[in-house]
């Protein structure tokens, strides 16, 4: 959860980031919304010609990861070049990491208690989400934009490093093979 509201906030502060960080205008922010949503649809290619031969644990860690690098990638871009790479590298591995966490979810929870999670989590993942949001636009105010940007990319790494260590874990493949069980 931490790693999608890290990322939703960084998000809120794309434009803002494209304009004042990259001195883009209207085409170069379009560029870069289209770059993320080729990386998506490459994504979504991938996991179909694939979703039998990548583990869920995989999904999970390694998409995470590089989601969130690819994220900072973007963060750390000097121009229009690694910005659209970074997004692309996004876009890519945030697919994977949503259908990850997707297949992860509907093994691991009960159908009949999926409502009642949702229900409990969405209002907290809002309400964090919004926070962060806000707090995000104070630091852009008070540090700049590309400081806002570090310090909301950074958190995403680290809670891609601990996802992959959870996911690739020596104690935790028993639990995640019965995930990768055959359909």
């Amino acid at each position: 959860m931490g790693i999608l509201i890290f990322s939703g906030a960084a998000d809120a502060q794309e434009i803002v980031f494209a304009r004042l960080a990259l001195h883009l205008g209207r085409f170069g922010y379009g560029t870069m919304v289209t770059a993320a949503g080729a990386g998506f649809i490459a994504g979504s290619v991938i996991t179909v010609m694939l979703v039998h031969r990548i583990p869920t644990a995989w999904l999970l860690g390694v998409s995470s990861l590089f989601s969130a690098l690819g994220y900072l990638l973007h963060a750390l871009a000097p121009g229009i070049g690694q910005a659209v790479a970074g997004l692309i590298v996004l876009g890519i591995f945030g697919s994977l990491r949503g259908i990850g966490f997707t297949t992860y979810r509907q093994h691991t929870v009960p159908a009949s208690h999926m409502g009642r999670l949702n229900n409990i989590l969405g209002p907290v993942e809002q309400i964090l989400a919004i926070a962060l949001i806000m707090r995000g636009g104070i630091l852009a105010t008070k540090w700049g934009i590309r400081v806002t940007m570090y310090a909301l990319t950074i958190p995403q790494c680290l809670f891609g490093m601990v996802i992959l260590w959870l996911s690739l874990s020596p104690r935790l493949p028993d639990f995640l093979r019965k995930v990768d069980a055959p359909w």
